[in-house]
């Protein structure tokens, strides 16, 4: 299945595989979150978590310790906390 990359709601980590949400589907890839974070684009994507990679263009809200997106509630982790708002300021 080919995917229009600005379509990614957010690529999530499901052990050796990667789980590519769009429109509510689930497309599973074997690849690790390392390396499609190093394909998808960073101007467009940023990663929250160690299980999420999200698109900035489908952020809702963001609070504490969450991002909403346009149907899910995902965590932001420490690690990536700083970088994610320091790239949110740049918007």
């Amino acid at each position: 299945v080919k995917l229009d990359i600005t379509e990614i709601d957010y690529v999530e980590s499901i052990g050796d595989y990667i789980g590519v949400h769009v429109d509510g589907k689930r497309y599973v890839v074997h690849t690790t979150m390392k390396e499609a974070e190093t394909k998808l684009p960073s101007s467009i994507f940023c990663r929250i978590h160690r299980s999420y990679i999200i698109n900035f263009n489908r952020i809702e809200q963001i609070e504490e310790n969450t991002v909403s997106l346009v149907d899910k509630v995902l965590p932001i982790s420490r690690t990536y906390r700083k970088n994610l708002l320091s790239r949110m300021n740049m918007f």
